[in-house]
């Protein structure tokens, strides 16, 4: 018996979401009805699906993602960060952005 460090590659789907999460950090935290600036600004991607498609890529799986995305800066930033991951994005249906209330 031979022994290998390399692990066969498996073909992965995932069918989720991805999201644009918008973090701002402020301290003191306000009050009820309190308003305060923010002392700092941070995007970060996330979505259950997409954090799982970008694990399966990086423990070497070869990864399609199904999902859908919005035609604005957050779409084209999701289809950025998992195609920078080597991940193929099989359906990307891509929606009009929504109209301002």
């Amino acid at each position: 018996m031979s022994s290998s460090n390399t692990f066969p590659s498996f073909n992965v789907v995932v069918v989720g979401s991805y999201n644009a999460d918008l973090v701002l950090s402020c301290d003191p935290i306000p009050t009820l009805g309190e308003s305060i600036l923010a002392a700092e600004f941070n995007l970060y991607s996330g979505g259950r699906g997409a954090n799982s498609a970008v694990a399966a890529a990086r423990a070497g799986c070869q990864v399609t993602f199904v999902g859908a995305h919005g035609a604005d800066l957050f779409g084209r930033m999701a289809r950025e960060k998992l195609l920078r991951e080597n991940i193929n994005i099989l359906i990307s249906l891509s929606s009009p952005p929504p109209k301002p209330a």
